[in-house]
């Protein structure tokens, strides 16, 4: 396998969107992302300046909730509020053992009912109605039924991630994600790239991962940031709902579990110490909570939508405050004049 670059992993999205994925790409200035029943990702340049903030605040509209991951964290300027931050990991496949199964068959769109049934199921983050379109998605029928499933998400110059791999919970414990993870590679690496993944900090997985041949290139940052309303001034409910809603919109980088990859499950059902702080409670949601990602995701998005409702409603409160007062204004000039005009008479 020819070796490539790695530093294009610290910002994998901005380089998917202005290369191979380009085709997909809604941009203002610098500032990219994927249609949004496509991937929630956005991305800015790994340094990026205040030009490059307001394009993105441009492009995801005020309230808009944005996710990134990178080796360093990123810190937003003035106006941008973090909404969560989580420990995670990227694994590079240049040692996978890749083998094909004969029993994977390729899925498309016609089959997006079922994927998405499977992705409610199992959880394994968001996974929305045109995500199958980018890249190749394997899935395992049994008796007819769709029953575990992987593919390629973001495509980078000489690098492809393997995301969305997930069993159903009936049947597990056949090696049934790890042969769609070794195939998903073979094809990957058949087309000359080099696969790679994320997965949270503390996912059981890793090991997994690892025993598959996928080696650790970097701890990670995810972080979700809101947007700017139209005049910064969101009234505490509107951006305490932002606050609260972006965790699903990282649920992908909880990765399988350990029980997709057909390990024994009973780490979902540890005790885990209460947490205090609302971020750290987010994170709890985002790693070890069952319910749907993809509900998460909508639910974000949702609640970005009625925080910039409420920047508008008061945008517009504003401005009809200022026509009555050049209203008002004007009659008065009337008034004034009609006055002097009878005066000079």
């Amino acid at each position: 396998m020819t070796a490539v670059d790695t530093s294009i992993l610290d910002n994998p999205a901005f380089a998917a969107l202005n290369g191979p994925h380009s085709g997909f790409a809604e941009r203002v200035g610098a500032a990219v992302r994927y249609p949004t029943d496509v991937s929630p990702f956005t991305a800015i340049p790994s340094d990026p300046t205040a030009d490059d903030w307001t394009d993105l605040a441009t492009l995801v509209g005020p309230g808009g909730v944005v996710a990134f991951g990178s080796p360093s964290g990123i810190t937003p300027p003035t106006g941008w509020s973090v909404a969560f931050e989580g420990a995670g990991a990227q694994y590079v496949g240049d040692r996978v053992e890749a083998v094909r199964d004969e029993r994977s068959v390729v899925l498309t769109g016609a089959d997006v009912p079922e994927i998405l049934d499977l992705i409610d199921r199992t959880e394994p983050g968001p996974f929305l109605a045109r995500t199958v379109q980018l890249g190749t998605y394997l899935g395992i029928r049994q008796h007819g039924a769709l029953v575990a499933m992987a593919g390629e998400r973001l495509r980078l110059p000489g690098w492809t991630e393997i995301s969305a791999v997930c069993t159903d919970p009936a049947a597990r414990g056949q090696g049934l994600a790890s042969a769609l993870v070794r195939h998903v590679a073979a094809n990957i690496i058949a087309s000359g790239s080099t696969p790679f993944l994320h997965v949270a900090a503390d996912n059981p997985a890793r090991r997994l991962y690892e025993d598959l041949g996928f080696t650790l290139r970097a701890e990670v940052v995810f972080t979700a940031l809101t947007a700017p309303s139209r005049r910064r001034a969101l009234t505490d409910e509107g951006a305490r709902q932002v606050r609260s809603g972006p965790a699903g919109l990282l649920a992908d980088e909880r990765g399988s579990s350990a029980a997709e990859l057909d390990v024994q499950a009973d780490t979902d059902d540890q005790d885990h110490p209460d947490q205090t702080d609302e971020h750290r409670q987010a994170v709890e949601v985002l790693l070890h909570d069952r319910r749907s990602g993809k509900a998460r995701l909508h639910a974000a998005a949702e609640q970005g939508r009625q925080a910039a409702a409420l920047g508008a409603v008061q945008e517009h409160e504003h401005d009809q405050q200022e026509a009555g007062d050049d209203q008002a204004d004007v009659e008065r000039e009337s008034h004034e004049s009609s006055v002097l005009s009878v005066e000079e008479k």
